[in-house]
C-alpha cells in the first residue's frame, strides 16, 4: 500500500489544457492568450462565457441544444377534488391574473393524440380535461415563481442566435397531431395581455407557419419560421402589435398532453424528437393517467437559455407542492431488459444515436465507500463522478479521450455574477505511465479535486479559457469549430460528462464535433428485483453509440484501478 500521495499543483495556467502541441492547437493557443491578456487588463463581456459558449455550439447540433428530464408520477387532482382553492397565477408585483378558461374541445379537424383514445368513455375524458384545466393553472403559478428559467429567449439571426430578456411567463397548449404537426394553439397571457383585432387569425398564421418551418432541417427551422411570419404579417393593418402577439406567443411555454397508454414509461415524447421552434426555453409534455389521477411531467429545456441543475430544483419543487402518488420503479439493472436507441438528425453530418440503459451502480458506490475509508486523508472527497471518469479511462472506446466534467458554479454577488457552468478537463491515460495504477489513480484523483475546487471559485484554467473567449464575437468561435476540430478538442474534450444526482430522468443535450454526451442522474432509484439502478443517456455519433453504451456499462460494473 503506498504511502501518502504526493501533492500535486492545481494545473490553473491555460497552457495545461493543451496536450499535443500541433500548428492548429499552437494557433489556438496563441488567440486565447491573446484574450487572456486583455482579461487581465480588465476587459470583461457583458455576458457570461459559458452562455455565449452555449450561442456558439448548440445552434450547429441536430437538436439546437435541447436537453431532456423528467419526474414521474406527480399526484395531479381536479379543482373539485381539492379542498382549497387552485393556486391563482400572479405577475411580478403579486396581484392576480386571469385564470385561463376552460380547454376548447378537439374540432373534427384535430387529429391530436388525446382524439385517437377512443378507448376512453365520456366521463373520462371530462375528468382528464378538468385535470388539465387544473394542472396549466397550478403550473403556471409555480413557474412564476421560478422566473429563471424563462427569463431569457432566443432572438434568431442569420448570423447566429441572440439572447433577450423575457418579462412574461406565458404558458401555450400546443394540441399535435400523430405526425408532429401542430392542429391548435391555446394561448394563456400573464397580465398585460397583448391586445389585437383578431387573436385567432393570427393564430392560424402561426400555425401555418410553425407546420411548414418543420419539413426543413433542424438548423434551417428557426429562420423559416420566422420568414414566414413576417412575410404574413407584411402590409397588415398593426403589424406592429401583431408582431409582438405572435413574439410573446412564441417565447411562451409550450404545453402538451399526452394520456398514457403505453407500459413503457421511460421512453421520452415522441414530440420532442424535434427541437422547440418557438424562442422559449421550455417545452412541456403532461402523460396523463387520468384514472389514478397522476402525470408524469416531462421538460424538454433550451441549453443556450437555462442549464439543468436549476431545472432539477425545479423538478424538486414541483414534487413537493404537488406531491406523488408513490415512489417510481425503474426495469431490473441485471436483465438490461430496457435498453432504448433512437436516432435523430435530418443528415449524415448531423444525425446522431440517442442511447438509454438503467445499469447498476451498487459496485460504484461501494467502490467509492472503500476508497473513501481508506484514502480520504490523502486526496479528499472521492466523488461518484471522478469514478465514473477514472473507469471510462479503462475502456478502449474512451481511452485516450479527454473527458470534460460539468460543474455547476453558484452565484457571485460580489462581482453580480450569475449561476453558471464551467468544466474539469481530464485524461487519465496521463497519470498512468509509471505502471503503479493505485498511485496513479490518487494523483488523478488529487488533481480532479483542486480543478474542482478552482471550478467552483471560478479559476480553473478552463474557466480563464471561457473568459477570454467570450471577448470574441461568435462568428470566430464558429470558424474556430470548422477550421480547428482537432485543437477544439484538445482543449475543450472530445466526450462531456454530466451528472445531476437527484434527476429522475436526463438526457443531456447534442453537442456538435463531441464523441459523446453522458448524462446521469440519480443512480439510487428503486428497481423492480428489489436493487437500486440509474439511467445513463448517451448522445454520439450515429456508428458509435452502443459501443459507447456498452463501454459505460463496463466502466460501471467492472470498475477497477
Amino acid at each position: 500500500m503506498p504511502g501518502r500521495c504526493p501533492i500535486v499543483l492545481p494545473e490553473l495556467a491555460t497552457r495545461k489544457l493543451i496536450e499535443h502541441w500541433t500548428p492548429s492547437t499552437l494557433l489556438l493557443f496563441s488567440v486565447t492568450k491573446g484574450l487572456e491578456c486583455l482579461t487581465r487588463l480588465g476587459l470583461r463581456s457583458s455576458e457570461d462565457p459559458w452562455r455565449k459558449t452555449a450561442r456558439a455550439a448548440f445552434p450547429r447540433s441536430a437538436n439546437l441544444g435541447q436537453f431532456t428530464m423528467a419526474a414521474f408520477r406527480m399526484q395531479v387532482a381536479t379543482a373539485d377534488t381539492t379542498d382549497d382553492d387552485p393556486p391563482v397565477a400572479t405577475n411580478r408585483a403579486g396581484s392576480p391574473t386571469e385564470p385561463p378558461g376552460p380547454l376548447p374541445s378537439p374540432g373534427p379537424e384535430a387529429i391530436s393524440r388525446e382524439a385517437n383514445q377512443s378507448a376512453l368513455s365520456g366521463a373520462l375524458a371530462a375528468e382528464s380535461r378538468a385535470c388539465r384545466e387544473h394542472l396549466i393553472a397550478e403550473l403556471a403559478a409555480l413557474l412564476r415563481t421560478h422566473r429563471d428559467l424563462v427569463g431569457r429567449r432566443l432572438d434568431w439571426r442569420r448570423r447566429g442566435v441572440k439572447l433577450k430578456r423575457n418579462d412574461h411567463v406565458d404558458l401555450a397548449v400546443a394540441d399535435v397531431d400523430d405526425l408532429g404537426n401542430l392542429v391548435r394553439m391555446t394561448p394563456y397571457f400573464e397580465s398585460p395581455r397583448p391586445t389585437v383585432d383578431d387573436p385567432d387569425q393570427l393564430i392560424g398564421l402561426l400555425i401555418g407557419a410553425y407546420n411548414q418551418a418543420r419539413q426543413a432541417g433542424a438548423r434551417e427551422r428557426p429562420f423559416l419560421l420566422r420568414k414566414c411570419l413576417r412575410g404574413a404579417l407584411r402590409g397588415t393593418p398593426d403589424e406592429a402589435q401583431a408582431s409582438k402577439f405572435l413574439d410573446r406567443v412564441l417565447a411562451s411555454t409550450f404545453v402538451h398532453f399526452e394520456t398514457d397508454t403505453s407500459p413503457e414509461r421511460f421512453q421520452p415524447p415522441s414530440l420532442f424528437r424535434d427541437p422547440h421552434l418557438g424562442s422559449g426555453a421550455l417545452r412541456v409534455c403532461c402523460r396523463l393517467n387520468p384514472c389514478d389521477q397522476e402525470a408524469d411531467m416531462w421538460l424538454q429545456v433550451n441549453h443556450i437559455l437555462v442549464d439543468g441543475n436549476p431545472v432539477a430544483e425545479f423538478l424538486n419543487r414541483l414534487r413537493q407542492e404537488w406531491g406523488t402518488r408513490g415512489p417510481t420503479t425503474v426495469p431490473a439493472p441485471s436483465t438490461n431488459a430496457w435498453t432504448a436507441f433512437s436516432t435523430e438528425g435530418d443528415d449524415q453530418t448531423t444525425r446522431i444515436r440517442k442511447s438509454h440503459r438503467f445499469i447498476d451502480f451498487g459496485p460504484l458506490l461501494r467502490a467509492r465507500r472503500q476508497l473513501n475509508d481508506r484514502y480520504h486523508a490523502d486526496v479528499g472527497d472521492i466523488t461518484l463522478v471522478s469514478l465514473v471518469v477514472w473507469g471510462l479511462a479503462q475502456q478502449p472506446t474512451f481511452r485516450n479521450s479527454k473527458i470534460a466534467t460539468a460543474v455547476d458554479v453558484p452565484t457571485r454577488q460580489v462581482d453580480s455574477e450569475e449561476r453558471t457552468i464551467t468544466f474539469v478537463m481530464s485524461r487519465p491515460a496521463r497519470f498512468l505511465h509509471d505502471g503503479d495504477r493505485l498511485t496513479a489513480f490518487l494523483r488523478f484523483q488529487t488533481d480532479f479535486n483542486q480543478q474542482l475546487h478552482a471550478a467552483r471559485r471560478r479559476e480553473n484554467a478552463f474557466r480563464r479559457a471561457q473568459a477570454a473567449h467570450a471577448l470574441a464575437p461568435v462568428p470566430l468561435f464558429n470558424a474556430a469549430m470548422t477550421l480547428l476540430p482537432r485543437a477544439v478538442h484538445d482543449m475543450c474534450g472530445d466526450v462531456c460528462l454530466t451528472m445531476i444526482k437527484n434527476a429522475e430522468f436526463f438526457e443531456g443535450p447534442a453537442v456538435a464535433g463531441m464523441r459523446a454526451v453522458i448524462a446521469v442522474g440519480n443512480v439510487q432509484m428503486a428497481a423492480e428485483n428489489g436493487e437500486t439502478a440509474g439511467l445513463v443517456s448517451i448522445k454520439s455519433a450515429e456508428a458509435e453509440g452502443e459501443r459507447c453504451l456498452q463501454a459505460f456499462d463496463a466502466a460501471v460494473a467492472r470498475w477497477e484501478l
